[in-house]
């Protein structure tokens, strides 16, 4: 193999490393947005001083 080819090699490897950790990325940020979501949406939620459950008036964010 002459050097040509294994840098041409050495960036297809690397062209398909990336794109096999796109994927895993994508799906952590993904999770870090529901987890977000979830965390808002449970602090929206409270009780009041009777008992009731009812919606706290928390800003939307998107």
């Amino acid at each position: 193999m002459n050097s040509k080819r294994i840098d041409e090699v050495i960036k297809d490897l690397q062209k398909t490393k990336e794109a096999l950790h796109k994927p895993a990325k994508n799906l952590r940020l993904a999770n870090d947005k529901a987890e977000d979501l979830t965390s808002q949406a449970a602090h929206a939620w409270q009780s009041d001083e009777g008992g009731q459950i009812c919606r706290a008036q928390a800003p939307r964010q998107f």
